[in-house]
């Protein structure tokens, strides 16, 4: 388990731990995730932003801790840019007195109708002034991170003519086992994983 997910659980456990005893499910704060979503697929960052209280907390994958509303225009208004699109489903809304959570999941997905990512998240709540705010919010992704930046991989295969494909002008190499003249090419390990989705 990563440290981001030990956290989210952590945080997740000392709020409900914290709770008053009078904790309940609660329309209003699902409610209030349905706007969020609702702003994100209009592309309004500015209803994203007064969803969070001036010094929220956000904790994006593959990043450190970001914090205030330049942080939330700053994260989700790259998001929005890319054109991309969300679905959010609240699997838990929780409130006790001015206090509550969200857990849910979620998909994002490009403007093509291709899926750009699937996961989780957690969100802490405060009431302040009478207006449900968010106080922290961590997700992370179900998807393998992508592979590293400039990874290479080398494909080859026999070839009959050997001369043609240049064997004397060190394009091609000797098969260890065989002796046949083998073609090799570097490609990037993206190429070779949109070869092998055709």
């Amino acid at each position: 388990m990563s440290v981001r997910a030990i956290a989210a659980v952590g945080l997740l456990v000392t709020v409900v731990a914290c709770a008053p005893a009078g904790s309940k499910p609660s329309a209003e704060l699902a409610a209030a995730g349905e706007r969020w979503e609702a702003a994100m697929n209009w592309g309004d960052i500015g209803a994203i932003t007064a969803l969070y209280t001036d010094d929220a907390r956000l904790l994006p994958p593959n990043a450190e801790l970001q914090q205030g509303h330049d942080a939330v225009n700053a994260s989700f208004g790259e998001v929005i840019a890319a054109g991309l699109t969300g679905d959010l489903e609240s699997i838990e809304a929780v409130v006790a007195g001015d206090i509550g959570y969200r857990v849910g999941t979620y998909v994002l997905t490009a403007q093509d109708g291709s899926l750009a990512d699937r996961g989780k998240y957690i969100e802490t709540w405060k009431k302040v002034d009478g207006e449900w705010k968010i106080t922290n919010d961590v997700w992370n992704s179900d998807l393998p991170p992508p592979p590293p930046a400039g990874t290479t991989m080398i494909v080859t295969h026999e070839v009959k003519d050997a001369d043609h494909h240049g064997l004397r002008r060190g394009r091609l190499k000797q098969h260890r086992k065989t002796g046949a003249p083998v073609a090799v090419a570097p490609i990037s390990i993206l190429d070779c994983f949109r070869a092998r989705s055709l």
